[in-house]
């Protein structure tokens, strides 16, 4: 017998922009058709954001009850009634499978339910914290009072900041009990508003013209559509000027063994986005900073921000300039002290120039550049791309990749915005060709802990690949497919047999660290200098 809820009273999302609120995520993927009514709160909207999906599949789940069509009367006109197994405790049962909800707020669960027998009829409500096992749970508990008439059991749950991947909805009928009646329910996320725009402010170091400049920015983004993408653009914008000024310090504290300061220095930071690491730099003191940047938007941007941050501006320059094009510098070029190049080198188009201009960049004596990118070919890379987070793409160039992110990201100038991976081998080979040496910023550990998870990631590789043409074949073309699957089978075969060689008998440290480095480090980070200075194991 087929049961479904009669509705339920899901709030969508709506281009309502809050300035000074965080986005909280509460995306709703029900495990069945819950109703044809679906409602909007514009209320709700207006306190909070909520994105919320319906993918319809199977009904309620009935175990020891007979379910039939009856006339509920009064408010609940379509209820039906369930009559219990006399000799079996009963209960119908809904699972939310893909359930993902981030933030913290409250979660609002309702059901109508008429009973006759105290306490034997109930509804008990499941969250589950783990995404796939039931060991990290919370149980909530409503007892309907068994007098007859029609209640509405519901209850505020409180979320916690931490992700919910399950809630399980178990209506309970007990052995004595004569069934009961259900009605309409509903389940609904509210994100808590707890930080005023001027907390926001202060906290990541920013100015309201920044932030307000943010938000337009993201309002006008071709993807601001998608919660996701929206909120995390948001939330790394507006912390630009925070993580700028922790990664200063981070980096200057390993400096300080070479005796290089940011204080007093020429800084420069190249695709500087908005503005954070110049922030930053000018927080520690520096002398000079200049940023780059090659899109227009972030330009704007970064003006606002280090325009409005509280420091002397008069110390820093942003300027359109462009890292592929090194013989643009002209000979009065003024290296410079300190380089940051954060997360480009892998949008670059020809790399080769770009290396070219970051050795131009860096003063040959007492210079030293940070250099950061993405390993490509590290397991969660394979896993979930950096930048659009889908399984293999990172092994496809810009341009067999287009299709790909065409299809299931919707994201059409994919080939535009990327440039190529490379190995770590490969990026120390092409920076000493123009005299730059290469040291890892950290060390690389190969503990019992790191082989561990690394070898969970890699079943997992495998387990994706058997059921890739299952689960993309209808959505991507066959040419596509067939290269994905061509790389992930060649790659499959080398990270296996890398695999093999560093947990063998024979494996020395250098081998286990290179396995580690190619395939554990999801980012590469180095120090470069002219000079041979940088000892790795300082």
């Amino acid at each position: 017998m087929r049961v479904f809820l009669n509705y339920v009273t899901l709030y969508r999302p709506k281009q309502v922009h809050l300035r000074g609120v965080p986005r909280f995520r509460a995306c709703l993927a029900c495990c069945a058709n819950w109703g044809r009514n679906f409602m909007c709160s514009d209320e709700l909207l207006r306190s909070s954001q909520v994105a919320a999906s319906l993918q319809p599949s199977a009904p309620w789940r009935c175990d020891n009850l007979r379910v039939v069509e009856a006339d509920g009367g009064g408010d609940h006109p379509s209820a039906r009634f369930a009559v219990l197994d006399p000799e079996k405790n009963g209960h119908l049962e809904q699972v939310c499978e893909a359930l993902e909800i981030t933030g913290k707020g409250t979660l609002s669960i309702n059901v109508a339910l008429c009973a006759d027998d105290p306490n034997r009829v109930g509804v008990n409500v499941y969250l589950y914290f783990h995404p796939t096992e039931d060991r990290d749970q919370k149980v909530y508990q409503m007892h309907h009072p068994g007098d007859g008439a029609w209640h509405d059991l519901g209850r505020d749950i409180p979320v916690p900041r931490r992700r919910v991947y399950r809630i399980r909805i178990l209506i309970v009928a007990r052995v004595g009990a004569n069934g009961f009646r259900m009605g309409a329910a509903s389940l609904r996320f509210v994100a808590a508003l707890e930080k005023s725009l001027e907390s926001t402010l202060r906290k990541n170091n920013i100015s309201s013209a920044y932030h307000a400049a943010v938000m337009e920015m993201v309002d006008r983004h071709p993807s601001a559509s998608d919660p996701a993408f929206r909120g995390k653009l948001t939330r790394y914008l507006l912390g630009s000027n925070r993580k700028g000024m922790e990664k200063v310090t981070e980096v200057e504290t390993r400096l300080a063994s070479f005796g290089r300061r940011v204080f007093g220095c020429r800084f420069l930071d190249l695709g500087s986005g908005s503005g954070g690491s110049l922030v930053g730099a000018l927080e520690a003191g520096a002398a000079y900073c200049e940023g780059w940047e090659i899109n227009g938007e972030k330009l704007a941007l970064s003006e606002i921000n280090v325009g409005t941050c509280g420091m002397d501006v008069g110390k820093v320059v942003v300027r359109n300039q462009s890292m592929e094009a090194p013989d643009s510098l002209g000979s009065d070029f003024q290296p410079f002290d300190i380089v940051f190049c954060e997360e480009v080198l892998e949008h670059v188009k020809d790399l080769d120039a770009a290396v070219t201009t970051l050795s131009r960049c860096i003063e040959r004596e007492r210079g030293v550049g940070y250099i950061t990118m993405p390993n490509g070919f590290a397991f969660q890379s394979v896993l979930a791309d950096p930048h659009l987070e889908l399984f293999g793409i990172a092994l496809l160039n810009r341009f067999e990749a287009q299709p790909l992110a065409t299809a299931l990201k919707n994201h059409t100038h994919y080939s535009e915005m990327m440039g190529a991976y490379c190995h770590y081998d490969d990026y120390v080979a092409r920076f000493a060709v123009v005299g730059l040496n290469l040291a890892p910023f950290e060390k690389t550990g190969a503990s019992r802990k790191v082989f561990k998870r690394m070898s969970a990631d890699l079943d997992i590789i495998r387990s994706r690949r058997s059921t890739l043409r299952t689960d993309w074949g209808a959505q991507i073309g066959a040419d596509t497919l067939g290269i994905l699957e061509e790389r992930l089978d060649a790659y499959l075969a080398e990270a296996t047999a890398r695999q093999k060689e560093a947990t063998g008998e024979a494996a020395t440290d250098s081998v286990r660290e290179a396995f580690v480095r190619d395939y554990g480090q999801a980012h590469f980070a180095f120090l470069a200098s002219g000079t041979s200075m940088i000892d790795t194991n300082q």
